[in-house]
């Protein structure tokens, strides 16, 4: 008889290239965020804090989604919980924020702030952040699913 990892290495190879495409799709907005960061503080100068918590929530979101994707696949070749699981788990929510904070602060937010006058710049820049921000939530709310998927189908299968 085969052992249980050795029958889901298949479905982990696939799930591994699910999740990686997702997180890549949810890494274009964050990584087009991030340019426009580093732009604006080599332009602007890196001591005003919006460029740098554009920059580090980009960042710490990307590598949030890579470590909430890193235990899915865990779990699903049967590996035993650990800490950092926990912690990567918890941090999962670090993207949706981050997402939630580019989409309604830098985009809807600053759609309302042009009733006292209008300008072109202002008004680009605030539906581009909504856009990149929803585009990155709606692909890392897939991976979340596709995590769930993977965790539903490990208690399925007796591996937890």
């Amino acid at each position: 008889m085969s052992s249980p990892q050795a029958d889901h290495q298949p479905v982990a190879f696939a799930s591994q290239r699910q999740m990686a495409d997702t997180i890549g799709r949810s890494s274009v907005p964050l990584l087009c965020v991030i340019g426009f960061a580093v732009v604006q503080g080599f332009r602007f100068g890196f001591l005003q804090r919006d460029y740098v918590v554009l920059l580090i929530g980009a960042l710490v979101s990307m590598a949030a989604m890579v470590a909430y994707a890193l235990v899915g696949l865990q779990r699903l070749l049967g590996k035993p919980k650990a800490l950092w699981m926990a912690v990567a788990s918890a941090g999962g929510f670090i993207p949706y924020l981050y997402c939630c904070y580019l989409v309604f602060y830098r985009g809807v937010w600053r759609l309302a702030s042009l009733r006292f006058g209008f300008a072109l710049t202002p008004f680009l820049s605030a539906v581009a952040f909504a856009i990149l921000g929803f585009v990155a939530l709606k692909h890392f709310y897939l991976l979340t699913e596709l995590s769930k998927s993977v965790d539903r189908l490990t208690r399925d299968r007796g591996l937890t």
